[in-house]
């Protein structure tokens, strides 16, 4: 957990219940905070002081939510935006997080899970503009995992030529497993979708290259038709 005493947390919300539970968390995290129960308040706060993190209340996400997200982000493009609901859907987050959105806290919720999802939107890797853009959204994730893991390979392959190198590799493996997480998070129908997708962009780069990326290339495709096939089955017995 980074330090409490660096975080300055405004809470938009208009339930009690929700304010009690994250007045409750929030201090029991050593993190100031300041509450306020409607959108415009929660505006003029902004405007008055500097905060590092702003929870706000999701509701049934109507434009008027997504208005109040992006000024939010106009006025401090660097305060880390985190949206509070009880059954959010998958398309709600992502439009959320195509605004600039950092995170998503499901009511009602645990001190644990209150920690986990500040610190994750705290230190989670902005998604690329080229998942928004994309017709399938696995494809852009998928690249970005591949290409960390690409670094991540590459820097290992290397460790015993430089210091550097390995001085490097904590910071790549992080890196790495962020970039896989936040994938896995917001991929589009299944994460089994997207790990068809992370095995044709493997595929896809071996094709052609030395015989060992080839044999990896097989291997992988052979593993992919086992588990259609399987599914295939499952689906004609049931």
């Amino acid at each position: 957990m980074t330090p409490a005493n660096k975080h300055r947390v405004l809470v938009v919300c208009e339930h009690i219940g929700t304010s009690n539970q994250l007045r409750v968390g929030l201090r029991g995290l050593g993190i100031e905070h300041v509450f306020t129960p409607a959108n415009m308040s929660g505006i003029s706060k902004l405007t008055e002081r500097k905060f590092t993190h702003v929870f706000f209340d999701l509701g049934r996400m109507e434009p008027e939510t997504l208005s109040f997200a992006r000024k939010i982000l106009e006025i401090d493009a660097e305060v880390t935006l985190i949206a509070v609901a009880t059954e959010p859907r998958v398309d709600q987050i992502f439009r959320l997080l195509q605004v600039g959105a950092r995170g998503c806290l499901v009511v009602p919720f645990s001190n644990a899970a209150l920690e986990q999802v500040f610190n994750q939107a705290t230190t989670n890797v902005r998604i690329s503009e080229a998942v928004f853009q994309s017709k399938n959204r696995n494809v852009p994730l998928a690249e970005g995992v591949i290409n960390s893991l690409d670094r991540l390979a590459s820097a290992m392959a290397n460790v015993r030529n430089t210091a550097a190198t390995a001085g490097a590799l904590p910071q790549l493996l992080a890196e790495f497993r962020k970039t896989t997480a936040t994938a896995f998070n917001h991929c589009e129908d299944s994460e089994d979708k997207l790990r068809e997708v992370i095995i044709d962009t493997c595929v896809s780069r071996a094709s052609g290259k030395a015989r060992r990326l080839r044999k990896i290339r097989d291997f992988l495709q052979e593993q992919r038709d086992r588990t259609v096939k399987k599914k295939q089955r499952e689906s004609a017995n049931s």
